[in-house]
């Protein structure tokens, strides 16, 4: 079932439990897909080490592949950066996406190639091209192995090779650079394959063919919409078709559409050949039988229902008639068809030599996908290689376009970004004509390795989060990254903890979920891991929400001592972590004119910002003037005594 065997080297590096896997797994295969000729690829060892582990959660809470509002893939990081021009490098930047690598070599041999491209736009122009004419290989050659593929699917294998071809020619100009030679190495052009394709498949038959259909299409929809057409017009429009379907069509062997070329196999030029003689004979047979019985409007026809016709129009039907072997077996107003033993027999021949030749084209076009499976091993490492460099061409482009920065990579916990921004806002910011605030961010362990993020609502907290670990992940997949420069250590996890909600089906509080999500970060988490908490504590006692989150954030420094972003309205956490030295206060501010009027800063800088702004971001969001006056009477009273005094009867503000 495989499609090549498995090298000695894996073969010997397997263990039992992986040998016990496999073998189940084919057996399982076998058995559920019985009488498909499958072909596998070899088993390929993934460990946990080598990816980046993102979680369901803190996946869905970046915005990876689809938006949190809508679920929809419009306002995601995956819409944001995709730049492919094809399904296969499309499906390849998703899977790099959603599985980031630690392997730096890996990592800057895709950042070379996106250099190399960078660098050098005609290059990059030039491989795009050619990838426009390129099908969807991986596709296409799955289909083959699983025993399926049309005509379509053999021409759009051909036009790939073609392009792949062409794409290392292209690369070979270039060989001198060591990411790309390593490209051109993984490159066998099966030329001979789409020689022989092209020179079986009949590519003009099969277009003409599609245009027709699409005008009978056309016609259909063109009769179903004639609705003003009377009861009586259609009552006799389909009399007409009828009686145009009785006459059939004339017969010409040429109206034939055949898959294959004529010459595709020496049996199938033979073929063709005694076909075209019958078609000539029966030619013949038409113009003698005019000719003999001097009936002009005769012509040799056939139908699905009554087969091989002689159709004759009303002056010449008294002639026909008077043939001994002419059987009538339709009529109308002015027309009538009759078979005749000659017109019948000739049919039947061409309709044998018919069939004969949809057998052999038949046999033809499995020789086909014979050779086609013979080169599965080859064909799937080039469309590989053909996704691959979609994804970093569209990365180039993007880098180009975006003003995106090559990220340094290295094995220590620093992450150090010089004005990074977050590619979806920026993206949403550009489109109304705004600039988004870029800021800095510097995590290390000289340093700080957490920064305790205080501000108000609405002041950008949430995006500054989120950005960080976006630029980690877009450079563990091999992109540039959106800033002026970033150097990162490879993160190993990735945790953020955001806003929950109720899961009321499993009977889980969103304090209980956000507490779930708290202690698997608390547990898991190491110092190579990013993680990113926002507001831990909400949903009890302001009190006891310190309590908890300075605990989440003790936890944190002491015992996971990971690269950490702590964003909390409780200003309090940052005089208990006052003896942490490596902990920075950060925040957002909001900017005051003397009229009242205020503007979110965006900007984060040091320090702690005492006020959150809640009332400003209420009166915002269109709550009532008057219930804001109340909860600004409340919190005065709030700040002056404890427990608080009840207020005044009839108070109103």
């Amino acid at each position: 079932m495989l499609e090549a065997p498995p090298s000695k080297s894996i073969v010997n590096e397997m263990t039992s439990s992986e040998v016990e896997a496999g073998s189940a797994l084919l057996g399982y295969v076998k058995e559920k897909l019985q009488g498909l000729s499958m072909k596998l690829q070899p088993p390929i060892r993934k460990h946990h080490k080598d990816t980046m582990i993102i979680d369901t959660s803190s996946f869905r809470a970046l915005e990876l592949k689809k938006n949190l509002r809508e679920g929809t893939p419009k306002g995601s990081v995956m819409n944001a950066i995709k730049k492919t021009v094809t399904m296969g490098g499309a499906r390849m930047l998703s899977d790099w996406l959603g599985s980031p690598i630690t392997s730096i070599s890996v990592i800057n041999q895709r950042l070379d190639l996106v250099e190399t491209f960078l660098r050098d736009p005609s290059l990059r122009q030039d491989i795009i091209h050619f990838l426009h004419r390129s099908h969807d290989s991986q596709r296409v050659v799955q289909k083959f192995s699983l025993g399926k593929g049309d005509a379509d699917d053999y021409l759009a294998l051909a036009r790939t090779i073609d392009a792949t071809e062409e794409i290392r020619n292209r690369l070979g100009l270039e060989a001198e650079k060591d990411h790309v030679s390593s490209l051109l190495i993984r490159i066998t052009v099966p030329s001979e394959l789409s020689r022989k394709i092209k020179k079986s498949i009949d590519e003009d038959a099969l277009s003409r063919n599609q245009r027709m259909e699409e005008e009978n299409q056309a016609r259909l929809i063109e009769v179903l919409n004639a609705n003003s057409i009377s009861e009586t017009e259609n009552s006799e429009s389909d009399h007409r078709k009828t009686s145009k379907m009785k006459k059939g069509k004339k017969f010409d062997v040429k109206d034939d559409v055949w898959t294959m070329k004529k010459d595709a196999s020496q049996l199938l030029k033979k073929l063709h050949k005694d076909l075209n003689q019958l078609a000539d004979e029966k030619d013949e047979l038409e113009e003698s039988l005019k000719s003999t019985l001097d009936a002009p409007t005769l012509s040799l026809r056939w139908t699905p229902g009554l087969g091989h016709i002689v159709h004759v129009r009303e002056k010449d039907i008294k002639v026909i008639t008077s043939i001994k072997d002419a059987k009538s077996v339709s009529s109308s107003r002015s027309t009538r068809s009759f078979q005749l033993p000659d017109w019948t027999y000739l049919g039947s021949r061409i309709d044998q030599l018919k069939i004969m030749i949809r057998s052999e084209e038949t046999k033809t076009f499995e020789k086909l996908r014979v050779e086609v499976i013979k080169r599965l091993v080859v064909l799937r490492r080039n469309a590989r290689v053909l996704d691959e460099l979609d994804v970093v061409c569209s990365f180039a482009f993007l880098a180009q376009e975006r003003r995106l920065v090559r990220p340094i990579l290295n094995y220590g916990t620093v992450h150090k970004i010089i004005n990074g921004r977050h590619p979806i806002v920026e993206a949403g910011l550009a489109e109304k004509g705004l600039m988004f605030t870029p800021n800095d961010c510097t995590l290390e362990d000289n340093g700080h390795h957490i920064w305790l993020l205080t501000g108000p609502n609405m002041g950008g907290k949430s995006t500054f989060l989120r950005q960080n670990a976006v630029i980690s992940v877009l450079a563990q997949i091999g992109s540039y990254v959106p800033a002026e420069y970033a150097e990162i250590g490879i993160v190993d996890q990735i945790f953020i903890k955001v806003g929950s909600a109720d899961n009321l089906f499993g009977d889980q509080s969103t304090f209980m979920i956000e507490m779930m999500e708290t202690a698997a970060i608390l547990k898991k988490a190491t110092p190579r891991s990013f993680v990113i908490m926002d507001e831990i504590g909400r949903g009890t006692s302001s009190r006891e929400g310190i309590a908890l989150a300075f605990a989440s954030l003790h936890h944190l420094y002491y015992v996971n001592q990971s690269r950490a972003l702590f964003a909390t309205h409780y200003h309090e956490i940052a005089s208990l972590a006052s003896n942490m030295p490596q902990i920075g206060t950060y925040c957002t501010g909001v900017s005051e004119d003397k009229d009242g009027s205020f503007s979110f800063l965006h900007k984060v800088g040091p320090g702690v910002n005492l006020e959150s702004h809640a009332f400003k971001v209420a009166a915002l969001a269109g709550v009532p003037n008057n219930a804001i006056q109340i909860a600004e009477t409340v919190l005065a009273m709030l700040e002056k005594q404890s427990p608080p005094s009840v207020l005044p009867s009839g108070f109103s503000p």
